[in-house]
């Protein structure tokens, strides 16, 4: 079988390496129109730079000597400018301009996503945005030069101020790179792609991943356009083993976003309080500062908790993490707990583990669920009396 992906993004290259795990034999070949170097960067390697954690950008870019040594077959440089599904065809032209036809058994797409074009508006030099390797040394080398900086965060908010700098920097807005799949496969209205659980198109032979594929909440194809590196790793994981002949579903629910800012951890799983009204969808909320050590510890850190559930099932299906600990595996537990439905009742009375020493008899966890009961509970009995 001969498997043709479009795209070395981290979940191209991913799908790539897996799929010669789980088959040997099979023919995989990953294109991509950037230079290699530059293949499966992380987007924020200047803050790791920055931070000390590396001493150059290309650090965080893929080694593709693993990806060569796996067998796949890699094309850079090249870019896919037409897509015949019917004949299961991909036309390649090169910067010198010749074109290449190959075919395919079965196509993955993990085009990515790139920066919007808003900065440009801007007339003047020293307006940058970065999510590529290329993008982020230019970024770099004005930075070491630059005595003031303005950047520009989530939102486009405040173009009409007058604002003296030495130079501006967009964080990277994006937008999926699905082009080449217009009028080919299905698309949302936003111009991500529409899956099935297997990350299969309409289009039997084609499938998507990544940027491009958006986190999908129910039937009725709501959803929402979040890049997020480790969902496009464990879709190009799915595939690869859909692929090789073990049918893998993937949770297109799956949304978990975290960072640490200024020494403390945030971090947020499913639905958020103010996206459930984007999604038609009716929620309740309950929040608290639990600590997070036993009275032995002399370490009184705490944690800012918040659930998000339905109001008429109790199940969860969000929650968000903020605290100086760094509590990744907490958030991974809450991601579990909203991916398997379990309801406020449920989480109330769930066992965990308990070390006299270091916990306490109740998880923050089950608290935060209590509460919200406790509070249902006084709230229908002045129901009852009035």
């Amino acid at each position: 079988m001969k498997i043709v992906i479009i795209g070395a993004s981290h979940a191209g290259i991913t799908a790539a390496l897996n799929l010669r795990k789980l088959q040997p034999k099979a023919e995989v070949l990953l294109i991509d129109e950037d230079h290699k170097d530059g293949l499966g960067y992380v987007s924020n390697g200047i803050n790791l730079y920055l931070k000390g954690k590396i001493r150059s950008l290309a650090e965080v870019a893929h080694n593709m000597r693993t990806l060569q040594e796996s067998g796949a077959k890699l094309i850079t440089e090249w870019r896919v400018t037409e897509l015949d599904p019917d004949k299961h065809q991909l036309i390649l032209a090169s910067k010198e301009g010749k074109n290449e036809t190959i075919t395919y058994d079965k196509l993955i797409v993990a085009t990515g996503s790139s920066p919007v074009t808003l900065y440009k508006q801007i007339e003047a030099e020293n307006v940058y945005t970065y999510k590529n390797l290329v993008q982020s040394k230019q970024v770099l080398a004005a930075l070491k030069e630059a005595k003031e900086v303005v950047i520009f965060g989530a939102g486009y908010i405040g173009l009409s101020q007058t604002i003296k700098a030495d130079m501006v920097i967009f964080s990277a807005q994006t937008r999926p790179n699905t082009t080449l799949l217009k009028e080919k496969v299905a698309l949302y209205e936003d111009e991500t792609v529409i899956v099935n659980e297997y990350l299969q198109t309409s289009d039997p032979d084609i499938y998507a991943i990544g940027d491009i594929v958006p986190v999908s909440f129910d039937k009725n194809k709501r959803h929402l356009f979040l890049p997020l590196v480790t969902r496009a790793v464990h879709m190009a994981r799915a595939v690869a083993l859909t692929l090789s002949g073990q049918p893998t579903a993937y949770d297109l629910r799956q949304k978990i976003t975290a960072a640490v800012i200024i020494d403390y951890f945030l971090g947020t799983v499913g639905l958020t309080e103010d996206e459930a009204p984007f999604l038609e969808q009716n929620t309740g909320s309950c929040s608290g500062e639990f600590d997070l050590f036993t009275q032995y510890d002399e370490e009184n850190k705490t944690v800012n908790a918040k659930l998000t559930y339905h109001p008429d099932t109790l199940e969860i299906i969000g929650g968000q993490l903020i605290s100086q600990e760094f509590l990744l595996p907490d958030l991974n537990l809450l991601a579990d707990i909203v991916k398997h439905k379990t309801t406020i009742p449920q989480l109330a009375v769930e066992d965990f583990g308990f070390l006299s020493e270091y916990t306490s008899r109740f998880h923050y966890l089950n608290e935060l669920a209590f509460k919200v009961l406790a509070k249902r509970a006084n709230s229908n009995r002045v129901d009852k009396r009035l």
